[in-house]
């Protein structure tokens, strides 16, 4: 039996072949691109509602009580705003901070919108400030070696613990977080799994000056 004999491709059916080939992976790459950059514009958008406090790129506010957040993991952001939309967390009346947040959170409609603006905040620089309580670092380091296991050794945190960055965090707010821990304002939900740990590590520190301590060393990590 004799087979067809094919006529060879030519150069120019070669080169509308490639043609094809490389429109239809510009065309996927642009509309990756387009999602991508839409994704982060709806992210921006939803942060508007962010920069009363925390300001435009992060940086916090302490007269407003905000931390800086620029940079902070996005996972944990995201983890952080559905506590508070869920009342896992700022629900206490004595969560004057706590509160106003557990408000602004439950203005994000969706957890698509809670993930891109997540998203958006990772995406900024991160903003280190200078420490403002003027703690022993020294001391503060002693103290600090119960908090390693979770956030590691230089405060880089722990995405698999949910354990965030602290390295570079307002030293205020970090004394604050502590405060909130120790009298149960922060970490009493029992559906708050991170903040039943957090709450007998800072019930460790014997005083004031402790939390001053530690805040004082974690600001020369970076």
């Amino acid at each position: 039996m004799r087979h067809a004999n094919h006529a060879p491709l030519g150069p120019s059916f070669l080169r509308l072949l490639t043609t094809l080939a490389v429109g239809s992976w510009i065309v996927a790459g642009t509309t990756g691109c387009s999602g991508s950059s839409e994704a982060k514009g709806r992210g921006a958008e939803l942060y508007a509602n962010c920069i009363q406090c925390h300001q435009a790129n992060g940086a916090g506010s302490a007269l407003a009580q905000a931390p800086e957040i620029a940079g902070v993991d996005a996972a944990y952001v995201e983890a952080t705003l559905t506590k508070f939309r869920t009342g896992v967390r700022g629900a206490h009346p004595d969560d004057v901070e706590g509160l106003k947040m557990r408000a602004l959170a439950k203005t994000l409609d969706s957890d698509q919108d809670v993930k891109l603006v997540s998203a958006y905040v990772a995406s900024l620089p991160a903003v280190a400030h200078a420490a403002t309580l003027g703690g022993n670092a020294e001391h503060g380091r002693t103290l600090f070696t119960a908090c390693i296991g979770c956030h590691g050794d230089h405060g880089q945190g722990n995405p698999a613990l949910n354990a965030p960055r602290l390295a570079g965090r307002d030293d205020w707010y970090l004394v604050r977080s502590l405060e909130k821990f120790r009298a149960g304002v922060r970490g009493a939900d029992p559906r708050d799994a991170g903040g039943a740990m957090m709450r007998p590590m800072a019930a460790s520190l014997p005083d004031e000056q402790a939390l001053k301590d530690v805040a004082a060393y974690v600001a020369t990590l970076r």
